[in-house]
């Protein structure tokens, strides 16, 4: 009976041992997971700073440079394009 009693421990502990690992698998899984999706989003989220600051560096540029002479400029070859376009 100490022997049946013994060996049933083993096997449950050895139950344990077994569950104890599948749910540390479990974790790790959904960990990585999570790991992977906060890291797409921080790269999405990058792209879109990096994205909005050229647009920003952009428009100083675009505006320290177009003076009402260049702009004019811009607009007449614009609307030399447009008539040669339609014509």
């Amino acid at each position: 009976m100490k022997a049946e009693a013994k060996r049933d421990t083993a096997v449950e502990a050895q139950r344990l041992r077994d569950q104890a690992k599948e749910e540390a698998q479990k974790i790790e899984k959904s960990a990585l997971a999570e790991i992977a999706a906060a890291e797409r989003a921080a790269r999405l989220e990058v792209k879109a700073l990096a994205a909005r600051m050229a647009v920003d560096k952009a428009e100083v540029l675009l505006r320290q440079q177009l003076t009402a002479k260049a702009e004019q400029k811009l607009f007449e070859t614009f609307v030399a394009e447009l008539e040669r376009s339609v014509n």
